[in-house]
């Protein structure tokens, strides 16, 4: 089958636009139970099944946070992470 052209095959779109729904959800809760994001980025290796994993640092000091760019995040873990792909 031509790559592409099958209907159950996961595209590094589907990849990217996933990763960064689950950032997005992870900042909002995070946001919700008072958590202030203090740094937002990704494992230098894949896990075990060969998936990205996100690191978050949270506080819940009364300090300064971020609101970190998930689709940064999220691109620049792909770009470091699916070489040879």
């Amino acid at each position: 089958m031509e790559e592409g052209n099958n209907p159950f095959e996961i595209t590094k779109f589907d990849r990217t636009h996933t990763s960064k729904q689950v950032l997005d959800g992870f900042v909002a809760l995070a946001d919700s139970l008072g958590f202030r994001i203090l740094g937002l980025t990704f494992s230098p290796v894949k896990g075990p099944e060969g998936n990205i994993e996100f690191l978050g640092h949270l506080s819940l000091a009364d300090v300064s946070g971020i609101r970190p760019d998930t689709a940064a995040v999220v691109e620049q873990a792909h770009r470091t992470l699916d070489k040879g792909e």
